[in-house]
């Protein structure tokens, strides 16, 4: 649901990629670029008891309270889970004139949201930003280059693919599944938001980028100024480290002997260290020669090896 904009306080909710069972469930929804005159401008909750699971409520704004949601505790009693409460022009949450307690686990579970002011590592509530890929957009997929501390980070336990069919994919539905294996370590954990990571396909495009960290173990580089390739010969995979002085776009590319590009890649870069790995795939054994684009990054041509 998004760019509605509602005069008075309102009870209910409808969107076309809502699922609103006998006891108002909700799952796989965005709320995102409401407006509301006066309280709850994402999601105003009245009297009710919604379950809201694998939502993503953002860049919402109330002239009252509660830009993103808005309920009064004492006659609502809510449970987001695995939930996205980001962005939003003020108050992320509003409890009847107070911010949540990330301590309410009954209230919230594995959920991001602003208002939280810090992490509480007990109940799996944080306050980090999702890094969306470009919220201001309206692209509310999780970033799949910047790292998002949303990939893998869900509770499975209270997810109910029984709901209906439609459940086992996140908000874009068929071909997305829900539960998979979004940092490749071999165990399917359900991400946080609306939309679903997966390591090898990220929103229909290839993506040869995964995000790791500076205490990856790096068995032999190669390097110069401010790029960084690792492990050099590779076998099965190779992973580069790049330093960017600003965000910025860049393009990989892979050439072999002969000068034949075999190899192209889009990346975008955050200010810093940036860590990307990428598949051999059919590559052949031999020697290829790495070209990152543009200039302005002042990194060399790689060499690098295949065994």
């Amino acid at each position: 649901m998004t760019k509605n904009k509602r005069h008075t306080n309102y009870q209910g909710f409808t969107s076309p990629n809502c699922f609103l069972m006998g006891n108002l469930n909700i799952t796989n929804c965005t709320f995102t670029n409401n407006t509301a005159s006066n309280n709850g401008g994402g999601i105003y909750i009245n009297e009710s008891n919604p379950k809201i699971y694998n939502c993503t409520i953002a860049d919402n704004e109330a002239d009252g309270d509660g830009d993103g949601v808005y309920f009064d505790p004492s006659t609502s009693e809510p449970f987001f889970h695995n939930t996205i409460i980001y962005h939003n022009n003020g108050d992320d949450v509003d409890e009847n004139g107070f911010n949540p307690d990330p301590q309410q686990n009954d209230k919230y579970y594995y959920c991001f949201i602003g208002d939280f002011g810090s992490d509480y590592v007990p109940y799996s509530n944080y306050d980090n930003n999702p890094e969306f890929k470009n919220h201001s957009t309206g692209d509310y997929r999780i970033s799949c280059t910047n790292g998002s501390p949303c990939i893998d980070a869900g509770d499975n336990s209270e997810y109910d693919a029984t709901l209906d069919d439609l459940s086992t994919n996140d908000i874009r539905g068929s071909g997305y599944a829900r539960v998979v294996d979004g940092d490749n370590d071999a165990s399917d954990i359900i991400d946080i938001g609306a939309y679903e990571y997966e390591y090898s396909d990220c929103d229909g495009i290839a993506q040869p980028t995964y995000k790791l960290t500076p205490n990856d173990s790096i068995e032999s580089e190669i390097g110069t100024g401010n790029l960084i390739i690792y492990p050099n010969p590779a076998e099965n995979w190779f992973s580069i480290q790049l330093y960017s002085d600003n965000e910025d776009i860049a393009d990989i590319y892979l050439v072999n002997s002969v000068g034949k590009i075999v190899m192209e890649k889009h990346i975008d870069l955050i200010e810093g260290q940036n860590y990307f790995q990428f598949e051999r795939n059919q590559l052949t054994s031999g020697i290829y020669f790495l070209q990152i684009k543009p200039q302005n990054l002042n990194v060399d041509t790689m060499k690098l090896i295949f065994k």
